[in-house]
């Protein structure tokens, strides 16, 4: 192809740029940027206005008595900018030793700064933040960027003190363009909406200086010959390079990023409502491809080109509006547009009711106005939108259920629209997870979860006064066991007999009463301010328990936010603080009420109390707070209370992981030993978090425990904490003997069990050892042992044998001992033997014990006049005996069913021949039947103590 034909190919682009044009649509630019940055500076006291003025001298000079500076090295210097005498006076009158550095163009290390959002426009109030881009030089390397970060923070630190509250975002031109832009946090959408921010660059950006966006000099119409046109004005050098940063075209918003940048504007509802409903609005008529979808970015671009711009109609968030006013009024949609304009005035939060508008008055309230005349509101309806900071609770509520239903709505359609697209989605997958754990914590619904209702709707819900009434179905005619109590919150005034019962006044109305007033504390309904009325069916201990509660409640979360830190959102939700209520609410009919007329020590057991052995805890309500800030209200009632709300508690961690429970307070709500009942439950949940949760704790652990008059046992099983209970001391015992597949300790509570002596034991539990404790008294020997396992096995040894009897135990417990050692050495590892304690023991009172150590001299003990059995499985899977005794061999083989039989005459055969037979066993030989025996794959000692004793038994009966 020749010139001729390339100029003739180009012709029409070369007829429109030449560099006159180019002036000229450089200039409209920047008195259209001048016009808004004298907008935003007329809408500032003038200690903020000096902020601006001196931003691109901070910037620019790194002067160690101006603010932000971190040192020599620090980058510095905007390309093209020279300061004028009235910015070195700026400077000055900042730090008085300060003068300008100069520095070579070509290495500057900004390369433009922009004022972004509301700034300039009729949404800046005294109280807007300045978002700001530092579009930073592309050369600039990672250690560069971190020190011109810390230079932006403390150029924010500084600005505070103008009562200004300023974010900075280092923006690199060339990785917007590859992508490449910051992750997830409160203040950026991450890759949720890179094109969507370009819009909004592009159409509310205010140049401060450096040099100027390429797309300024692209037409409108012609976005998607951007790169082409770009490229041929640089190389025709229509426009010098050292002047233009470029951040790239936008012919229209990739549908790829709707889903993401709805779900983020979701989020910020969270916290600013009304200015994401106009943000998710404004995404719908893009996606709708309402006139024709462009964005509005181009819109503003058009009318510059025009040259005929009117400053309110090319306000940025007027454009909003009516771009999404159209699209509403094509859809015949009134009560999203009602909604619309109500979101757009408490944007511009300018109170019309309260201010006279004149020709003296800003141009934002003249304008706003006039566009408020033009929807032909009302003067009565005005002003209760200009006393929302004050609206009621029942008025807040009722318009957070509009907003969410328009927010869901208006998602919904932009889901349906763009799910016909294969495109994926721009946002990644670890920033939708963000997203939607933080909508999740914010809207979802579930059971016994406190709702927040307030977001940023009414500055106060503070009630004054509050009326408390109780309802039930026995109100309405049912019978007594039909009841079902209805706890509500109304509004109060000294005119009680209006208020009671008016649903209009009603608050809130639920079953848990502690849910109820968590509720309205959570939502700054309810304080320790607010005087209580309530209802003459509410006794007065339960009236004294509310007020009692919200103190409570004030010292409890009295440091905890409304909103989770980001970080927080990074990972699922654990739980953080608990409280738990006692015997909250728990008021009854008869006169004859358990608690009256209690008046008992903190050394008494809460939990067997009296006589009758009574445990006083009624119900518990478990408050739970997690990391996404989210408080949920459980309450356990009746017998079970206490071990539900442990349960409830240690669900919230497993034992053995690095996880670690929440921080815990515990508070009994009304009762006269509220501290003692407070002390015991406290006591409790300590021995069972020290059981599983410390650093020499073991999740397999037995908790033992007596609890109205029953002993009871806890054991982490399957993911879960579960509780038996046994009438005595025996059944008890006969559970702590059950075989373990690894090391079990039991943990006694120790205020709640009278045997001292099992604490005691407890207390000696080792693995991979076994304790003998022996109690001799007149009659009777009782032997307790703890086996490798933890396992307990108790033998209480009666008649004229039995200090035989306790050798032989001791010798089979030798040599069975060493037979688990050496089949079993995944417990031992290389130890040839199980250590094997004895104690002694000497009670001095009815719980006093005293445990001495029995001292071995370490021989083997040798009797070698009793039993010795081997089993093995038969051909149909039955165990079957072979015995040795005394030199005598009895084979099942041989003998059968008759095998003990034949022992018993075996034995006593011996005996008549004056040798020492015994019918004791002294060792057991469980060969092959190991897996038949034990559900573990291997036995262990109180398993071969149970064997033997049951041998034993038989040949005690057949012997008779």
């Amino acid at each position: 192809m020749s010139r001729d034909d390339i100029v003739r190919e180009n012709q029409a682009i070369y007829d429109v740029y030449d560099r006159h044009h180019l002036q000229i649509i450089l200039k409209r630019f920047l008195d259209f940027n001048r016009q808004r940055l004298e907008r935003t500076c007329s809408s500032m006291p003038e200690r903020q206005v000096k902020f601006i003025d001196a931003l691109a001298l901070l910037f620019h000079c790194n002067h160690p008595m101006l603010p932000g500076y971190v040192g020599r090295e620090a980058p510095c210097g905007i390309s093209g900018f020279a300061p004028s005498k009235t910015d070195l006076a700026r400077g000055r009158s900042i730090a008085k030793s300060f003068c300008v550095q100069r520095y070579d163009s070509s290495s500057a290390a900004i390369w433009g700064i922009f004022l972004m959002g509301s700034m300039g426009t009729i949404a800046q109030t005294h109280r807007s933040d300045l978002d700001i881009w530092i579009c930073c030089a592309p050369h600039l390397g990672r250690e560069q960027k971190k020190l011109l970060q810390e230079k932006c923070e403390k150029i924010s630190r500084w600005a505070t003190t103008l009562q200004l509250e300023v974010h900075f975002f280092l923006m690199d031109c060339d990785m917007f363009r590859d992508g490449s832009i910051s992750d997830l946090d409160e203040e950026s959408s991450g890759s949720a909406q890179r094109y969507l921010l370009l819009d909004e660059f592009y159409r509310t950006g205010i140049y401060i200086a450096g040099r100027y966006p390429m797309w300024w000099f692209i037409p409108a119409g012609q976005e998607r010959e951007y790169e082409k046109i770009a490229s041929d004005l640089l190389s025709r050098r229509y426009i010098e390079s050292k002047v233009i940063l470029d951040f790239g075209p936008l012919p229209e918003i990739p549908r790829n990023e709707f889903i993401g940048a709805a779900i983020w504007q979701l989020y910020k509802a969270i916290e600013s409502p009304y200015k994401s409903i106009l943000k998710l609005f404004l995404l719908e008529t893009y996606v709708a491809n309402f006139l024709g979808g462009h964005p509005l970015c181009l819109v503003l671009k058009q009318k510059i080109y025009k040259g005929k711009i009117k400053m309110n109609e090319v306000d940025a968030y007027v454009m909003v509006y009516r771009r999404i006013e159209s699209y509403f009024k094509s859809e015949q949609q009134e009560e999203r547009l009602a909604l619309l304009q109500r979101a757009f005035y408490f944007k511009i939060n300018r109170a019309l009711s309260r201010t006279e508008v004149s020709s003296d008055s800003t141009w934002q309230l003249r304008y706003l106005d006039e566009i408020v005349k033009h929807w032909g509101w009302k003067p009565q309806q005005i002003a209760e939108l200009d006393q929302r900071a004050s609206w009621r609770v029942n008025k807040v509520v009722d318009e957070r259920e509009q907003l969410i239903a328009a927010l869901n709505y208006t998602y919904q359609k932009l889901n349906e629209i763009i799910s016909q697209s294969l495109t994926p989605h721009a946002i990644s997958t670890q920033e939708i997870n963000v997203l939607g754990r933080k909508l999740k914590a914010a809207y979802e619904i579930r059971d016994g979860k406190i709702e927040l209702i307030n977001p940023d709707l009414s500055k106060n819900l503070q009630e004054e006064r509050i009326f408390i009434s109780c309802a039930s179905s026995n109100d309405y005619g049912q019978s007594e066991s039909e009841q079902d109590k209805s706890w509500m919150i109304h509004e109060s005034s000294s005119d009680l007999a209006f208020h009671f019962g008016s649903h209009k006044s009603l608050i809130k109305s639920n079953k848990n009463l502690a849910m109820s007033l968590v509720w309205g504390f959570y939502n700054g309904v309810i304080s320790s301010a607010t005087a209580f009325d309530f209802s003459d069916k509410i006794p007065l201990k339960t009236q004294q328990e509310c007020v009692q509660l919200i103190k409570i409640l004030e010292s409890w979360m009295r440091a905890k936010q409304n909103i989770a830190p980001h970080q927080n959102f990074l990972r699922a939700a654990v739980p953080t603080d608990v409280l738990l209520l006692i015997n909250f609410d728990n008021f009854k009919e008869d006169p004859e009420d358990i608690f009256d007329g209690y008046y008992i020590s903190e050394t008494i057991d809460a939990f067997n109390y009296g006589e009758d052995e009574e445990n006083l805890i009624i119900s518990i309500d478990v408050v739970e707070k997690n990391s996404w800030n989210e408080i949920t209200v459980k309450r356990y009632e009746g017998n079970s209370a206490l071990f539900d709300g442990v349960q409830h508690y240690l669900s919230m961690a497993v034992p053995g992981s690095n996880q670690s429970l929440p921080s815990l307070s515990i508070r009994c709500v009304g009762f006269d030993h509220a501290k003692a009942i407070e002390k015991r439950v406290w006591s409790w949940f300590q021995s069972i978090t020290k059981a599983y949760y410390s650093l020499s704790s073991s999740k397999n652990a037995r908790f033992v425990f007596k609890v109205a008059g029953e002993y009871g046992s806890m054991a982490y099983k399957k993911g879960r904490f579960d509780f038996c209970f046994y009438k005595n001391i025996r059944q008890l015992t006969g559970y702590l003997c059950e075989p373990q597949s690894n090391f079990s300790p039991m943990v006694v509570d120790s205020n709640s069990i009278e045997s001292q002596l099992l604490i005691e034991i407890a207390k000696r539990n080792e693995a991979d050892a076994i304790e003998m404790y022996v109690e001799k008294l007149d009659n009777v020997i009782s032997v307790y042992i703890c086996d490798e396992r933890g396992s307990l096995y108790v033998e209480h040894i009666k008649g004229s044998g039995k200090r035989q009897n306790l050798r032989y135990l001791q010798l089979y417990i030798y040599n069975v001992s060493q037979r688990i050692a050496e089949n079993h050495s995944n417990f031992l590892g290389m130890r040839s033997k199980i250590p094997f304690n004895r104690y002694i023991i000497e009670k001095h009172g009815r719980h006093d014990y005293k445990i001495e150590a029995q001292h071995s001299d370490g021989a083997t003990p040798v009797i070698d006049e009793g039993i010795k059995v081997q089993l093995y499985l038969d051909e149909n899977n039955f165990i079957r005996y072979d015995f040795y005794t005394l030199g005598v061999s009895l084979f099942w083989k041989d003998w059968g069913e008759q095998i003990f039989e034949e022992l018993i005459s075996t034995i006593e055969e011996k005996r008549r021949q004056g040798q020492r037979a015994s019918f004791l066993i002294e060792d057991i030989d469980v060969g092959g039947c190991v897996e038949f025996l034990s559900s573990f794959g291997s036995m262990q000692l109180t398993q071969y103590l149970n064997l033997k004793h049951s041998l034993e038994m038989r040949l005690k009966h057949l012997h008779r």
